[in-house]
């Protein structure tokens, strides 16, 4: 850019917002107003994207007190500064709601949990309460099954009994009976008879003629 071009735009700005070391005054003088005004309240919700803002919108407003107030610019660009705040507040508060909102969801969902826990444990209680009361009045319409409980419908396992191929002769009894086994051989023989001829006839015993 020459010389003489910048020298024209120096003179449309001053045309526009008067001399530029009056306008440099009357600005830092309001930004000094406002900067000190906050720092003396403590005011902590001014963020830098305000106090940019706030420095901007100074500058237009020194521009304005000091040359042209009816410069389009200056009052378009106060109004973009000033919505650059709003976006940024908008922003923050959207944030805000949606932290609230999944806040919320996640109580609701404990909360359900909680309840659905607390109905499962009704559940089990009324079954142990039908449980007992479906006893009580079994045990009032038959106390006889109350008492000696059910009756045992299985077949009773057969006694097995000793064979006498399990016996030896002339052994002491086997556990379970009353007599020894008799020895075949120790027993007396009973006379038999004879057959001779027609005549039937016994042998003679011992010191009998």
């Amino acid at each position: 850019m020459s010389s003489s071009n910048l020298g024209n735009i120096l003179d449309q700005r001053g045309n526009q917002y008067g001399d530029y070391m009056a306008m440099s005054h009357v600005a830092q003088a309001l930004k000094s107003v406002v900067s000190n005004h906050i720092s003396q309240i403590g005011n902590r919700t001014v963020s830098p994207i305000h106090l940019e803002s706030l420095d901007s919108i100074l500058l237009k407003i020194a521009r304005i007190a000091n040359g042209n107030a009816n410069n389009l610019d200056s009052w378009t660009d106060i109004a973009g500064y000033a919505t650059l705040v709003v976006n940024a507040i908008q922003a923050a508060i959207q944030r805000q709601a949606d932290a609230e909102v999944a806040r919320q969801s996640a109580d609701d969902q404990r909360a359900a949990a909680a309840d659905a826990a607390r109905a499962a444990e009704a559940v089990k209680v009324d079954d142990a309460t039908a449980a007992a009361a479906a006893a009580h009045a079994q045990s009032v319409l038959n106390p006889e099954a109350a008492t000696t409980g059910p009756v045992d419908t299985a077949p009773a396992a057969p006694v097995a009994l000793p064979l006498a191929s399990d016996y030896t002769p002339g052994a002491d009894a086997p556990a379970g009976t009353d007599k020894p086994v008799p020895d075949p051989a120790a027993q007396p023989t009973d006379p038999s008879p004879e057959v001779d001829g027609s005549l039937t006839t016994f042998p003679a015993a011992a010191g009998v003629a």
